[in-house]
């Protein structure tokens, strides 16, 4: 088979199966707020390697939550 037919074809399956028709389609929408206290920034353990903890002299922190002056998360994943 030519392979401009090929891709054709390629093509037009994968348009056709992803497209959405405005009927079926949604939005959703909405506000996360953070309530509570943040939790504790951790120092992160750098003795195993002494490169580690040469290079990174004033510590690295593993930061759980992020939140902005206004109470909302700076990341959020959102799963429905």
């Amino acid at each position: 088979m030519n392979k401009k037919i090929l891709f054709f074809y390629t093509l037009s399956f994968l348009l056709s199966t992803s497209y959405i028709d405005s009927l079926q389609a949604a939005t959703i929408s909405g506000s996360i707020a953070f309530k509570g206290q943040c939790p504790a920034v951790q120092a992160i353990k750098m003795d195993a390697d002494p490169n580690c903890k040469m290079t990174h002299k004033d510590g690295v922190f593993y930061v759980e939550v992020i939140i902005k002056p206004n109470s909302t998360p700076k990341f959020v994943f959102v799963y429905v």
